[in-house]
Formats: structure tokens, sequence, C-alpha cells
């Protein structure tokens, strides 16, 4: 393969299991930037993708090339990236380097990136996800692991746009009292907060395949004394706590596949996939940080399946009671699922 020679096959007809529906992903094959300095990690990664049907790859040898590369496609384009797939250890600029400049550019901030990485501790992965990425994958590279990765990222992006497409076909569309009440049964957006409507998130959420996550978690958080702030501020000052927790919460680290709702009236969930524990105590204690300087404080419940019947919806379910638990006990703390088993 020729260092950074960028890959551009004839059209081919999509791959199987994206043909109709949410799961097609633009209609068309992905394009995926490749950014590694290692020649074997990239040959490895051009034959595990294609093996997927994934064949429109571009390769880039370092960081720098890498933004070139991207800023020559261009946001918005016919040769527009889908996916970039980037190393966390490279020479000069690293992975977590590049990761945070093309967040930089509000152009590719929804431009889905997966960090591949050989690092075993959590530290670097952290910065990585600060930084934006998205999701990632260990190296030596697991064929279904990676390919599971891209098809999630495929199957998300195509339910979004299809969602987008919807939405603006009602806008256009729609005429009078029907037309909204049309546009508001899709509810994907919550008014107050512009997080995913509730049904949105539950119709996600249980759609999660056990096969991409065969761990996940979920958080919930309940906003302390909003009653309170309610009584004595007005219901304005209510819905501005909310909002401003809904961005706290929204500006923590997330993976591709991770979905973020407003529940109910200052209660906020979270799904997270592939997730462990430790990820889930360091999501709460980072969103209890942020609200600090806000004057209020969150109850947060924690859950992690069991690896045996527990589905998303019941995860779901018992980290909403866990949250509302730690309320009961005086607020500004996390209750995990094995502290409700404790009579």
């Amino acid at each position: 393969m020729r260092q950074g020679r960028p890959r551009r096959p004839a059209p081919r007809p999509r791959c199987s299991g994206f043909r109709d529906g949410p799961g097609a992903f633009k209609g068309e094959v992905m394009r995926i930037l490749v950014v590694d300095d290692s020649e074997d990690a990239r040959d490895i990664m051009a034959v595990t993708l294609s093996s997927g049907g994934y064949e429109d790859l571009t390769f880039a040898t370092s960081g720098q090339e890498g933004l070139d590369r991207l800023a020559q496609g261009g946001s918005g384009s016919d040769d527009a990236f889908d996916l970039v797939l980037l190393d966390v250890m490279m020479p000069g600029m690293d992975g977590i380097e590049v990761c945070a400049r093309i967040r930089a550019d509000a152009r590719h901030q929804d431009l889905p990136i997966l960090m591949v990485s050989s690092l075993s501790d959590s530290d670097s992965l952290s910065q990585a996800f600060i930084a934006g990425a998205n999701d990632y994958v260990t190296k030596p590279i697991h064929r279904l692991e990676l390919l599971a990765r891209v098809r999630s990222i495929a199957r998300l992006r195509g339910e979004r746009d299809l969602r987008q497409a919807r939405e603006a076909e009602l806008l256009e569309t729609g005429r009078g009292p029907e037309a909204g009440r049309a546009a508001s049964a899709l509810t994907f957006v919550d008014p107050l907060t512009g997080l995913l409507g509730w049904e949105t998130f539950e119709a996600l959420v249980q759609r999660a395949p056990a096969a991409d996550a065969p761990r996940f978690g979920a958080l919930a958080w309940q906003i302390d004394d909003l009653d309170r702030v309610r009584v004595r501020d007005g219901d304005q000052a209510a819905r501005d706590l909310i909002k401003s927790t809904a961005r706290v919460l929204e500006a923590l680290p997330a993976r591709i596949g991770d979905h973020l709702a407003h529940y109910d009236d200052g209660i906020f969930v979270a799904f997270a996939r592939n997730c462990t524990e430790a990820e889930l105590a360091e999501l709460a204690a980072r969103a209890r940080s942020g609200v600090a300087g806000t004057g209020t404080t969150l109850s947060v419940g924690t859950v992690i399946s069991d690896g045996r019947e527990r589905t998303p919806r019941d995860v779901v379910a018992d980290a909403i009671a866990a949250a509302e638990r730690a309320a009961e006990d005086g607020g500004d703390r996390v209750v995990s699922r094995t502290a409700l088993l404790v009579p």
C-alpha cells in the first residue's frame, strides 16, 4: 500500500445489512479516513474494512496529513468523509490533538471519530473522549469488533438523516394545527432542553443490539431542590436551571451509541454502551462537579447490566429509581443499583 495515497474505488452496491430503512447510510457506502503512521496497521484496517463492505477508504500517515485530507474532503460536499479512524499514538501530532483540532472546526463537530489505541490505561482514552472522540477500538484490531463499531455508526447516522429529512418535510408541507400536532408527535427533541425526547430515547435504547454492547449501563440525575427554586424564584428560574443542567450533562464525554434525554421535571437519564462501573462513576462525578457553580446539587443513580436477563429498559428504570433514592436520602449523593438491593 502506498503511504498517504487515497484509495477511491468505483461506486459499488451498498453493503449487506444497510439496504433499506433506518440502517441505510446516505444511500451509499461510507467514505472513511484512516489516520495511522504504521503501514502494517493501515494494511490490516484496509483488509478488515473491505471485508465488511467498506471500500471507499482514504489513508493518511500522520496527524497533519489527516487534517489535510479532511480539509480536501470538505464538509457537505460529495467527497466529505463519513467517519475518521484515528490512531492515538503517532509521532509529532498525536491522535488526541488531531481529534481536538477536528472538533474545533464547526464543519466537523458531528463527524464520527473512532480512536484506535494499543494503550491499556484509561487516562489516554479519557483524554481522547474529552477531545471529542465518539468511541474506540484497541490494537491488535479484532475484525468483528471494528465492523460492529462502524456499523453502529452507520445505523445511527442513517437514523439521524432520516429524522432530519422527515422534520424538514413537515416544516415545508405542514400548515395549521394538524401540522403542529404532527411535528409534536415526533417528540425527537425535548423542547425545553434540546435533548432527546423521552419516546425517542426509549426507542433508541431498546434497539441497542446486545452483540454490539454486551455490557451497558445507565445514569440518572435529579436536580435537588428544584421545587424550592420554583417556589422561591418562579417557573422561569426553574426552567433556566433545568436548561443549564442539561448543558452540563450534554458536555460530558460520550461515544457513538450513548444517549442522553430529559426524562421528567429536572430528571435526566443517560444510556451508555460498553461501559464499566468505574466509567459510570466518573460521569456521575463530572456532572456533580459541573453544576457546582450553579448553586444546585444533583442526586445520581448509576446501574450496570449484570449480563443475564437485564434489558436496557430495566437498567434505565433502575437508574431512575436509584436517583430518586439518593434524593430521598438527602440529595447531593450517588446511589448504585447494589445499594438498592440492600434492605
